[in-house]
């Protein structure tokens, strides 16, 4: 792949509201803006498609200093004007002590300078520990307009240690919301195995487009890989007859000596055919 563009997070915004920090996990666009965000931040990060320096057309939306503990967001999808943010994964202290991704539902307000939480509701899919859980996420509907999630682990096999560096075990779990009176949850309908081809050491983000076109990203080994989500006839999504196959693989750009530039890519969304936008921390 060949750099278009790139900036550093802080020097688009005209106010930070006091964060110095910006530990970048993903990256969607929408209608002219891009929209980011980061494991260490509670905001959602508003970027006019202009990328222009310090520019009143970009923002932070809502405090990023929502809560003491950083929010842990690594996923980012948006439906219907609602956006999913996926905290990666986090322990269950009043229950089992497992570890789950929690789903929040973010609502923007009308002057859009803050949101509202319209609901968190845990996925249950258990993780071993807190630092390889869900590191990316889509939102695909089926013909009934009926919203799934599909999570992309961050270990191999959906596993930390040894298993979860066994490459060419990447994992994508497939899930779908539920509620009660008093509770909401992600239930697990099914999980996908994304090729042998793509074979990382790492999961780090996952986008689809419109056309069931795949990409996924590596940390560890700065690369992308693309491929293509089995739909149905109309193009909508089907949890019995969804698979990946693989298309290409591509490195991120090295220096003049072949090394790695871009160490902590983890954000990913398609542009166009050849034009991605990648986050790195």
């Amino acid at each position: 792949m060949k750099l278009a563009l790139t900036y550093p997070f802080i020097s688009l915004f005209p106010d930070t509201k006091g964060a110095k920090k910006f530990e970048g996990s993903d990256v969607i666009y929408s209608k002219g803006y891009f929209y980011a965000i980061a494991d260490s931040l509670w905001s959602i990060l508003s970027i006019s498609s202009s990328m222009t320096l310090f520019s009143e057309d970009n923002s932070m939306i809502g405090d990023p200093f929502r809560d003491a503990d950083e929010s842990g967001y690594e996923a980012l999808f948006l439906i219907d004007d609602i956006f999913y943010v996926v905290r990666e994964s986090i322990q269950d202290l009043d229950e089992d002590g497992e570890y789950h991704a929690i789903v929040e539902e973010l609502v923007i307000s009308e002057d859009g300078t803050d949101y509202t939480v319209q609901s968190a509701c845990k996925s249950s899919f258990g993780f071993e520990g807190d630092s390889k859980g869900f590191e990316g996420a889509v939102g695909l509907k089926n013909k009934d307009g009926e919203l799934f999630m599909l999570g992309l682990c961050e270990g191999n096999h959906c596993k930390e240690g040894k298993k979860g560096k066994e490459r060419g075990n990447g994992r994508v779990v497939v899930l779908h919301k539920t509620t009660s009176e008093t509770d909401c949850s992600w239930d697990v309908i099914a999980t996908l195995s994304l090729p042998s081809d793509a074979s990382f050491q790492d999961y780090s983000a996952i986008s689809v487009n419109e056309e069931g076109r795949v990409a996924v990203t590596s940390q560890e080994d700065s690369a992308l890989w693309t491929g293509y989500l089995t739909l149905d006839e109309d193009g909508f999504f089907d949890p019995e007859i969804a698979e990946f196959k693989t298309d290409k693989m591509f490195n991120f750009p090295r220096d003049d000596e072949c090394r790695m530039i871009y160490c902590n890519i983890e954000g990913i969304h398609w542009m166009g055919e050849n034009q991605v936008s990648a986050r790195s921390e």
